[in-house]
């Protein structure tokens, strides 16, 4: 169980410190963007990402998933020569669907942008933005052999040096005068860049450490064509999967592109995104767990990946509660900091989204364990339920409740895709979840979040909060004091155990000594 949880560890703090800097970069980019460009133009870069995230749905196929688990698992069995023909199919096949989405999207952006969209400035970033899909799909060939390999630095280094790549030069080109096509393109130029540097770390850091045949016998590759048919029977699911969560992703930003004002869009993103920056443990963890519970199943370790999805799942609860609650509670003072006070309606779609933000974690680390057993039809069906019904409640919320009705439909189809998925998850591995924990850790940061919401109406009204230095210290102040009440509740309530112990004191993680120290004073 240690040296598992250990595994998951380490490779979740690098894929954390890649998906951190995916945030700031993010977060960067929505607040120059935002800033430089005005409300209504960020809705077009919006909308158009949209777009593209759609179309390239036929892209994946599900082969980065399929990639990672083939791979950790000849790999467990020291299958080098399969592994072998799993790279050769996923390169095979990324390469002619990728080429196919990429076409795809240049073929239909004038369509889309006149007869779906009324948004003929959408036509010439919708072409641009075709170039991105290609090379996405070329990047998610590394990316799978990096998660199968295990290899977390390598995947670190290729998706932060593309973001990074993203961010300057779309800021740098808004600044040069271009406005939205500068934008969209430095988000193709990311692409491209993120590519070539998982290229080049495949051949220079996985390829030469793969075993050299020993004889004759072993130099010859297994037959390609029943490799291929095992990643797309693996793949082709998890692309229902995937191409469902990504429609339901978007269609939201879809259904107010086509029946309400640019502006919407550009609210309903920042609410949006600002939700989805909690998300990143959660996301990470996902990343990091299915393919060590497609290892461990393949070992027959079934105890081992409940024990595992048990605590990763309280710790979920401990970090996600308060960081969304807090947020609420400082919601209208983070946005005007960040984005300015023309961006203050997007507190209202917030404030429903932030319940998606509650329930999301539970339904991605659920996911990872269908997934990593081989069972991507169940994932597939969980989908395309919620997935279809965010699709009509959007399409009938929309029209009349615009933002807020997108809202809404996100959060409600999310939850009952959850609540499905958390209930098959138990009837797999045969356990009853342990709410009490995490029902612990939602009281402590409501108490928090109440108590943050005080103290910074209270710094407002005696004005504490003017200015922007005034405003960002006052946030940073309250934060950290309405974080002491939520440990303090955490502390009241028990919510370590002395198993938790045993599995940190077997962590290589930094004042190790005095962590244990502190979790034994407060554990049962």
């Amino acid at each position: 169980m240690a040296s598992l949880v250990n595994k998951v560890a380490k490779g979740s703090v690098l894929i954390f410190i890649s998906k951190i800097v995916e945030a700031i970069v993010a977060v960067a980019f929505s607040i120059i963007l935002a800033r430089l460009l005005g409300k209504d133009i960020y809705g077009l870069i919006a909308a158009t990402l949209g777009v593209a995230t759609v179309i390239g749905l036929f892209a994946k196929l599900g082969i980065t998933e399929a990639t990672a688990k083939f791979i950790s698992q000849h790999l467990a069995k020291k299958e080098h020569q399969k592994i072998k023909s799993v790279i050769n199919s996923a390169i095979i096949i990324e390469l002619i669907f990728g080429s196919f989405a990429s076409i795809l999207c240049f073929v239909l952006a004038e369509p889309l942008a006149i007869n779906v969209f009324h948004k003929s400035v959408l036509i010439i970033p919708l072409k641009i933005i075709a170039g991105m899909v290609f090379f996405i799909a070329i990047a998610n060939i590394f990316t799978g052999i990096f998660l199968g390999y295990y290899k977390m630095k390598l995947f670190a280094i290729a998706n932060i040096c593309g973001n990074l790549v993203r961010l300057v030069t779309s800021v740098s080109l808004v600044l040069l005068g271009y406005g939205l096509i500068g934008a969209i393109f430095g988000f193709v130029l990311g692409a491209i860049f993120n590519s070539i540097v998982g290229l080049t770390l495949y051949l220079t850091m996985v390829y030469p450490s793969i075993p050299k045949p020993e004889s004759k016998l072993q130099l010859k590759l297994p037959p390609i064509k029943p490799t291929l048919k095992r990643l797309l029977s693996f793949g082709i699911p998890l692309t229902v999967l995937g191409g469902m969560m990504i429609i339901y992703q978007w269609t939201d930003t879809l259904c107010l592109a086509a029946f309400t004002e640019v502006k919407y869009i550009s609210w309903y993103n920042i609410a949006f995104g600002m939700v989805a920056m909690t998300m990143l443990f959660s996301q990470t963890l996902n990343t990091t767990f299915f393919p060590v519970v497609s290892e461990l199943n393949a070992k027959k370790k079934r105890k081992t990946i409940i024990q595992a999805y048990q605590l990763l799942m309280k710790l979920l609860a401990h970090i996600t509660n308060f960081m969304i609650i807090g947020m609420v509670a400082l919601s209208p003072q983070i946005i005007v900091l960040l984005y300015g006070t023309e961006y203050l309606p997007a507190i209202f779609p917030f404030l429903i989204l932030a319940v998606w933000g509650l329930i999301r974690p539970f339904g991605t680390l659920s996911a990872a364990i269908p997934i990593g057993l081989g069972k991507t039809k169940i994932n597939a069906k969980v989908a395309i339920i919620t997935a279809g019904c965010n699709l009509v409640f959007n399409l009938s919320l929309i029209p009349f409740y615009g933002m807020i009705g997108a809202a809404v439909a996100t959060t409600s189809s999310y939850l009952i895709g959850t609540l499905v998925l958390l209930n098959i998850t138990s009837k797999l591995l045969k356990i009853n979840i342990n709410w009490k924990p995490i029902l612990f850790s939602f009281i402590s940061a409501i108490v928090a979040g109440l108590s943050m919401f005080g103290l910074i109406t209270f710094l407002t009204f005696i004005k504490f909060t003017n200015g922007t230095f005034g405003l960002l210290l006052c946030l940073v102040v309250v934060s950290i004091f309405g974080l002491v009440i939520y440990l303090l509740g955490l502390f009241a309530f028990k919510s370590f155990t002395k198993n938790d112990i045993s599995i940190i004191n077997q962590l290589n993680i930094p004042m190790k000594k005095y962590l244990i120290k502190l979790i034994v004073r407060i554990s049962r």
